[in-house]
């Protein structure tokens, strides 16, 4: 988390044990400016990767988990009031609303829907969200495509969204009281360990049944523990899912994955854990 600086540098803390104690050992970063600031629901973390808006055309990222920060490339507009990733694509929320594919290392203007401005972008599992007036907007292919989802009465100022388990649930509230509740079951069916017996090698299976129709099974095994990523990209390369970000244990697991709300076609299912990286091609068919 972070606040405003004090004196010359910024306040941050970190905690490691699911916000039972917090740190601010070790992560110093200097204020860009006399009166550079934060922004309430800046401050956007994914895996090791932490980005955070400022008053100050500059939004901050770590790759370390806040060791060390950069400022990157400047956004072009003072304000960055959000800030909201999956995987490479991004947006930054303001008067007006501006993307990145590179991580934040660039910015190009985004042309939105709805007028006004845009706060509290949100991402999770290939989805994208932000308010803009009285409405919230929202993106089913990783920022591709946005849509009026929900209108409520006056201006929705906050929101955050999770994935619980399968389910994603989020909330947003506007200046006037009202608060709006969003729930999104099935963005992935589930992870589970097959066997207690550890593998002898990496591997990972073709999916089952393939063609699909909407729900498929991955399966993988795991020789040593360690961080596993596995995601889904569509035939241009680009990620639409994620089903695993985690550290798992020794073994061999397997993943249903529901597409229900993916067009018809082909698309790629990669794993990545300790230096093991495979790739394998699956059909939807709707």
């Amino acid at each position: 988390m972070y606040g405003d600086p004090v004196g010359t540098r910024w306040s941050l803390w970190k905690s490691t044990n699911a916000g039972a104690t917090w740190d601010s050992t070790g992560l110093y970063l200097a204020k860009g400016g006399a009166s550079e600031a934060g922004w309430n629901n800046a401050m956007f973390l994914k895996g090791n990767n932490i980005w955070f808006g400022t008053n100050n055309t500059k939004v901050y990222k770590s790759t370390n988990f806040g060791a060390s920060f950069t400022s990157g490339a400047t956004v072009g507009s003072a304000n960055t009031y959000s800030v909201a990733f999956y995987g490479n694509k991004g947006y930054t929320g303001q008067t007006i609303a501006l993307t990145s594919t590179d991580a934040g290392g660039t910015w190009a203007t985004a042309t939105l829907p709805g007028t006004g401005t845009c706060y509290s972008f949100n991402a999770v599992a290939g989805r994208f969200w932000y308010n803009r007036g009285s409405s919230i907007y929202y993106s089913s292919d990783n920022g591709a495509n946005f849509a009026s989802q929900f209108t409520g009465t006056g201006t929705y100022q906050a929101m955050h969204l999770v994935l619980d388990g399968t389910t994603i649930r989020g909330w947003s509230v506007t200046n006037t009281g009202l608060i709006a509740m969003y729930t999104e079951g099935g963005v992935v069916s589930g992870v589970s360990n097959n066997t207690s017996i550890t593998p002898s090698s990496y591997s990972l299976s073709q999916n089952y049944p393939n063609p699909f129709n909407p729900v498929t099974k991955i399966n993988f095994s795991l020789p040593k523990s360690g961080f596993v990523s596995l995601k889904v990209y569509d035939i241009l390369g680009k990620e639409i899912a994620s089903l695993v970000s985690s550290n798992m244990s020794a073994g061999s697991y397997s993943v249903d994955f529901d597409a229900s709300r993916l067009s018809s076609g082909a698309y790629f299912y990669k794993i990545e854990s300790n230096g093991f990286s495979d790739v394998k091609r699956m059909l939807l068919i709707k």
